[in-house]
């Protein structure tokens, strides 16, 4: 019927082309018809209703093409040029991506001119397109892992609309002596803080202790200034001549502060808001790269000692899975408890705003009056995706120049101390477990345990992602995690020796597997790459190993619940699972591998089956995936197959019934 409906709306007989959509609408479900539908409209000139049904098929799939183009023609004929220059970049930077020129790329070009054109001279519509240019500019070319970008002393501006100013920590030379020196995130640890004002005269209405960080010398051009409380210039006059680092400044009480020179002053942040009725303490801790397997094998307690013994007195899941088998879009599930062919941030060489609309993971305990912070060195999880959406502190260094478990843990530690009159939430990463993959060298203590035979590639290597089985990997992989669990057990004494379990809820994750672990002949989403660790501690006295089956999208709803917070499911694939007062056991868990170029890969992990499906073609450019020839089947861990076409079928509809957005028709 789609030929029929494209010749239809072709030759102007909109009416009937619009029966014609309904009709077949009526009959199955085909993404295309929100291109459809916008064509029509438009035709009539209801261009209200085609921006809607525009908008509705970006924000189900933000790479088409076809539908960015859609949205942005409407947007313009309703004058909302802002919109239709941000979606003429995506159309414009989409096509020559992925060399797939749905739209004549000579007009497009054409077209962004003449919106430029109309800004020309208008100042507050220039400078919605200068914020849009910089977040199109990011989307490209994530600077959070650039060498050659200098972010630090940057005002960066979010896709939430927040704006950032990047500043340097505990860097004293760059800081006093060279401040043209090491300014990206490379070299720099980065420290971000949402911004309140940029002005030489800053009034804080505090109520309550507060910690104030500002930047007095924000400006590479600037000369040293100083900053001081207007009540009492002459005993409070503070000169720094640092560059491009927050000082912090504790207040009591509503202060004005003058400063010689324009300083940046972020918001300020509650040294002292502990309620009694909150947690004091939650804490997501993720282990980029944590194949649950070894554990299983091996034992927590024989290779991470200080782990099982913190969450000893937790939950331990034995069958929980990650949605996706690489951080970008599996960390967005846990944020978002939408699966990785919904949320759809799924490529690092375009990053979308995938929490658009949505209220996040952090959000929930920052609204809920928790300080929170994100510290650590993970760059699929930079504020250029959004992850400093409900983040008050931010600390980040690219994770191969050296920010590893140990300075990350330290870190936290300080920023616990720091902020121990709060309630507090953070989300801590760690990616030294990641890094073996990319056979980077290893730390002394480490490399005190590899003797020369055990450093030999013995495997294949295409990618981080892509690589087969290895012996030596394994082995290295085991002496990683021993050094790792040292460092988290500094972590674990800390929280013991300053909280009682009823304050916290402490919780141990990974987004996926590592390859290198992951027998030779499996699927590409096995259970052994994508069951991976969920261990909590502060679940109410619920304590030992759970066997039901939970996974990723699951767990903000988790967190949530064990910390008091309501949490709307709505839109969401989250459940909540029984054994923490859910009403329902899930019989499978979901992970896909949705890559343009690489076969489709989905399965469901039962407690005792898994249904493994591949397409026969790779991934289209827009994510679009071709389901014929494509193979299915159920088997057990052993990987025998279970002969159950009724089951296999029942599987089949249930995993196409995910991606049917994106299925080529």
């Amino acid at each position: 019927m789609n030929k029929e409906i494209e010749k239809t709306l072709m030759n102007g007989d909109y009416e009937s082309a619009y029966r014609l959509i309904q009709e077949y609408r009526s009959q199955k479900y085909d993404y295309d018809t929100f291109s459809y539908l916008s064509y029509y409209y438009t035709g009539i000139g209801k261009y209200d209703k085609a921006y809607d049904v525009s908008c509705e098929a970006v924000d189900i799939n933000p790479f088409s093409i076809d539908s960015c183009y859609n949205l942005a023609s409407a947007a313009w004929q309703l004058e909302k040029y802002d919109e239709a220059y941000k979606y003429l970049l995506r159309v414009h930077y989409l096509q020559e991506y992925y060399k797939n020129y749905v739209v004549d790329n000579d007009l497009v070009k054409t077209q962004i001119e003449e919106l430029e054109a109309i800004a020309a001279n208008d100042e507050e519509l220039s400078e919605k397109y200068a914020a849009i240019k910089e977040l199109e500019v990011y989307s490209e070319r994530n600077p959070y892992k650039s060498a050659n970008t200098p972010i630090v002393g940057q005002f960066m501006h979010g896709c939430d609309g927040r704006i950032n100013y990047v500043a340097s920590t505990s860097r004293w030379y760059e800081s006093y002596y060279n401040k043209d020196c090491n300014r990206d995130a490379y070299r720099a640890k980065c420290e971000l803080f949402p911004l309140a004002k940029v002005s030489n005269v800053y009034k804080a209405d505090i109520s309550e202790k507060s910690l104030m960080p500002v930047c007095i010398n924000y400006r590479m051009d600037g000369e040293n200034g100083a900053i001081a409380d207007a009540a009492d210039i002459s005993k409070t006059t503070y000169m720094d001549p640092a560059y491009l680092k927050y000082s912090y400044i504790p207040v009591d009480k509503p202060t004005t502060f003058v400063a010689a020179s324009e300083a940046v002053f972020a918001k300020p942040i509650p040294l002292n808001n502990s309620n009694g009725r909150r947690k004091r303490l939650v804490m997501s801790i993720f282990a980029d790269s944590f194949n649950y397997r070894i554990i299983k094998e091996k034992g927590l307690d024989k290779l991470m000692p200080e782990t099982a013994a913190f969450f000893e007195k937790g939950i331990v899941f034995d069958n929980f899975y990650s949605g996706s088998e690489w951080t970008l879009p599996s960390i967005a599930t846990y944020w978002t408890g939408k699966h990785s062919s919904k949320h759809m941030n799924l490529d690092e060489k375009y990053l979308i705003d995938f929490m658009k609309d949505e209220k996040v993971l952090a959000e929930y305990f920052h609204d809920e009056g928790y300080v929170t912070a994100k510290i650590g060195g993970n760059d699929a999880v930079t504020p250029v995706s959004g992850y400093n959406r409900g983040i008050d502190r931010f600390l980040y260094q690219y994770i191969s120049q050296g920010y590893t478990a140990k300075d990350v843990v330290t870190d936290v530690i300080e920023h616990m101390r720091t902020f121990a009159g709060d309630d507090q939430y953070l989300w801590v990463d760690f990616v030294d477990l990641h890094d073996i993959s990319g056979g980077f060298m290893r730390s002394i203590g480490v490399q005190a345990q590899m003797p020369l035979e055990c450093r030999m590639f013995d495997n294949d290597v295409k990618t981080t992602v892509k690589q087969t089985y290895s012996e030596n990997r394994k082995y290295i992989f085991e002496q990683e995690l021993r050094e790792f669990d040292f460092h988290l057990g500094r972590l674990f004494k800390y929280i013991e020796d300053n909280y009682s379990d009823d304050e916290i809820v402490i919780s141990l994750f990974s987004d996926h597997g590592a390859a290198f672990m992951v027998d030779n002949g499996e699927p590409f989403v096995s259970w052994q790459r994508m069951n991976v660790p969920m261990m909590i501690r502060g679940t109410g006295g619920i304590r030992g190993v759970c066997d039901e089956v939970v996974e990723s999208a699951d767990y903000a709803a988790m967190m949530c619940a064990l910390a008091g917070i309501k949490y709307d499911y709505t839109g969401t694939d989250a459940n909540l699972p029984k054994v923490l007062g859910g009403t329902r056991e899930r019989e499978y868990a979901l992970s896909q591998s949705l890559f343009v170029g690489d076969l489709y890969s989905g399965a469901l992990h039962g407690r005792d089956f898994h249904y493994y499906f591949k397409s026969a073609k790779p991934v289209q450019p827009e994510f679009r995936i071709d389901i014929s020839k494509a193979e299915d089947y159920i088997a057990d861990d052993r990987g025998e197959i279970i002969d159950d076409d009724d089951r296999r079928l029942k599987y089949r509809e249930r995993l196409l019934s995910e991606i049917k957005h994106l299925i080529k028709k």
